[in-house]
């Protein structure tokens, strides 16, 4: 398993384990510097200043898709996380089809709800995917939690169970829970 961590601070603190490679960089469209904002308290440091209190600004190196996958010795990669504060746009559009298509599945943040102008970027990214292979299966409300994956990587059966029956009485968990929850207080 291969993870990266922009702050120092976590990087330090990284846990260790057989087969967890851990890179203090951050994953982004190109091979360049990419400055963070840290954040102090529960927001997740970015490459959007979320706040005015913060713990400062780091530059890091950053990593294109295709030099984190030749850091990769298996073949094909099976599930790769996605979740790099805002950068997902630029991370698939830096990448050509074919790196792309080296993985099964892609667990994406998508960070419109921090900035809605890429919302466009989006949908195009989301076409992109489909043309290329995958399927799509929306989690949440909203892209913060979607999941795509290549089509012959499971079949349309199997899709249409996940992406129309358990999603949905998963959602439907989740707003029962909170009802409960909100209910007992």
């Amino acid at each position: 398993m291969l993870a990266f961590e922009p702050v120092s601070e976590l990087f330090d603190a990284r846990p260790t384990g057989r087969g967890l490679t851990v890179v203090h960089g951050a994953v982004g469209g190109e091979e360049k510097e990419i400055l963070i904002h840290k954040s102090l308290g529960t927001d997740a440091s970015s490459k959007f200043k979320l706040t005015e209190e913060s713990l400062g600004d780091e530059t890091v190196d950053g990593y294109s898709l295709e030099r984190v996958f030749s850091m990769i010795t298996d073949k094909e990669i099976s599930l790769v996380k996605v979740d790099i504060e805002g950068s997902e746009i630029e991370l698939f559009g830096f990448a050509s089809d074919y790196i792309i298509r080296r993985s099964k599945q892609y667990s994406v943040e998508f960070h419109d709800f921090i900035d809605p102008s890429m919302i466009d970027d989006i949908n195009i990214l989301f076409a992109r995917m489909k043309r290329i292979g995958y399927y799509r299966i929306n989690f949440s409300r909203g892209n913060g939690n979607v999941l795509f994956v290549r089509k012959d990587c499971i079949s349309i059966f199997n899709y249409i169970i996940l992406n129309f029956v358990i999603r949905n009485v998963r959602g439907l968990m989740r707003i029962f829970r909170r009802k409960l929850s909100f209910r007992a207080r």
